[in-house]
């Protein structure tokens, strides 16, 4: 998505003919909310504000639901998959071998978690794109997964509760995945899972 971001910038300042554009005025592309109020003289430094600016208005419209709106993949206009290296997919699909996952049921699970993830807004942003960035409306702020604990702004991976696996999302989707049914054998799973994707 961040690539798209910067591909509309680039369509932004080019004709047709990917020729320069004497009209380009970056104003009429962006809500000049989205704007800072101090903007830098430098060229260089321009360029880069709008890139992000590009990038972060493209992470918000088509990736990361916000109250106030909805994204275009809400409205089911778009479909967003992630770009996974063969050998993350056979190091995934390695965690899943002795439940009887195929490597696209393992492709699968990993698109849904990454999903997830996204849409909860818990993952890095791109350089210069500011997770209090206007563009994302009411889900501003960085929000962080942690294996075991939990807090504000910090959903738990784990969590349990008198020595008990809660169950959430994450706990929900490995144990139907995995039919899994002792807590035990689904916090193992859950930690490689959590290792796999912070490594």
């Amino acid at each position: 998505m961040k690539d798209l971001g910067y591909r509309l910038f680039d369509a932004s300042r080019r004709n047709i003919d990917g020729g320069a554009n004497p009209d380009y005025d970056p104003d009429l592309f962006l809500p000049v909310s989205r704007l800072p109020d101090d903007m830098p003289e430098n060229p260089r430094k321009k360029e880069n504000l709008y890139l992000s600016l590009w990038a972060g208005e493209t992470l918000s419209y088509f990736g990361i639901p916000d109250s106030a709106r909805e994204s275009a993949e809400d409205l089911g206009l778009v479909a967003v998959e992630y770009r996974v290296l063969e050998k993350q997919l056979a190091a995934f699909h390695d965690l899943f071998k002795g439940f009887g996952l195929d490597r696209n049921a393992a492709a699968a699970a990993l698109q849904i978690l990454l999903g997830y993830l996204r849409q909860k807004k818990a993952f890095t942003l791109p350089n210069g794109v500011s997770p209090y960035d206007v563009a994302f409306g009411r889900v501003g702020g960085i929000i962080a997964y942690d294996l075991k604990t939990a807090g504000k702004s910090v959903p738990g991976w784990l969590l349990t509760r008198k020595g008990k696996l809660r169950n959430n999302f994450i706990t929900s989707f490995l144990r139907r995945l995995t039919k899994l049914k002792e807590d035990k054998d689904l916090r193992e799973c859950g930690e490689k899972v959590w290792q796999f994707l912070t490594s």
